[in-house]
C-alpha cells in the first residue's frame, strides 16, 4: 500500500481533497492541515507536487523550495507550479498598478506581482536546492472577462491595493477604457526536477 500525505494550510481545502480522494482506497491517504513549509516525516518522499502553493511562501521562495528538496529520497522528483513571471505578466501587472494610482488607491506594499517567479528564477532556486531541473516553461492563458468580475476575484484572491478610495466599481471602469471587457492573463511557471541527494 502506498502512503499519499495530502498537506494545505486550508481546512476546507482538506476536506474537499477527502471527499475527491474517497475512491483511491487502495492507497493510505494522510490529511496534514499545516503549511508545505512545516512538512516533516520520517520517510523521505518519492514523489511532491505543489499546485499554486509556494508563491504564498514569499519573500522566501527559495527557502521553501529548499526545505522540500530536503523531504525527497535520493533521485525522488518534485514537481510545481507557481505564480509565473514573464513580459506579459509584467505588463499586465503594471496596468491593473497604473489604474489603481489612477483612481486614488493605495498599491499593496507586497503586491502579487512580486511572489512570481519566472521559469529562470525557478530553476535557479531548484539548482541551489540541490535539484537536477528536468523541465522549466511558463504556461500563458487569457480570457475576456467583465471588469467588474476580474476586481471581484482581485479583491478574494490577493488584492493588489490597500485602499481604493472610489471603491472596486471605479477600479473597474478604470480598467474599462470604454471597452466592454477586460483581457485577463493567468500565469503560471511549471517546474519538473529531480533529487540529485546521496
Amino acid at each position: 500500500m502506498r502512503t499519499v500525505t495530502a498537506v494545505d494550510v486550508s481546512r476546507e481545502m482538506l476536506t474537499q481533497a477527502e471527499r475527491n480522494l474517497l475512491r483511491f482506497r487502495e492507497h493510505e491517504i494522510l490529511y496534514v492541515n499545516q503549511s508545505i513549509t512545516d512538512l516533516g516525516g520520517s520517510q523521505p518522499y518519492d514523489l511532491i507536487i505543489s499546485n499554486a502553493a509556494l508563491h504564498w511562501t514569499y519573500p522566501d521562495i527559495g527557502g521553501a523550495i529548499d526545505h522540500l528538496a530536503g523531504l525527497l529520497r535520493p533521485g525522488g522528483c518534485i514537481a510545481f507550479t507557481t505564480a509565473g513571471r514573464s513580459v506579459a505578466s509584467e505588463e499586465f501587472d503594471e496596468k491593473i498598478s497604473n489604474a489603481i494610482v489612477a483612481v486614488g488607491g493605495t498599491i499593496d506594499r507586497h503586491p502579487f506581482r512580486q511572489r512570481r517567479i519566472s521559469p529562470d528564477e525557478a530553476t535557479r532556486f531548484c539548482e541551489a536546492a540541490g535539484l537536477d531541473v528536468i523541465e522549466a516553461f511558463i504556461i500563458e492563458r487569457a480570457t475576456n472577462v467583465a471588469p467588474a468580475e476580474y476586481v471581484a476575484w482581485a479583491s478574494s484572491s490577493g488584492r493588489a491595493w490597500t485602499e481604493l478610495p472610489g471603491g472596486e466599481a471605479s477600479l473597474a471602469a478604470e480598467l474599462l477604457a470604454d471597452q466592454e471587457e477586460f483581457r485577463v492573463g493567468h500565469w503560471s511557471t511549471l517546474i519538473v526536477a529531480r533529487s540529485v541527494q546521496n
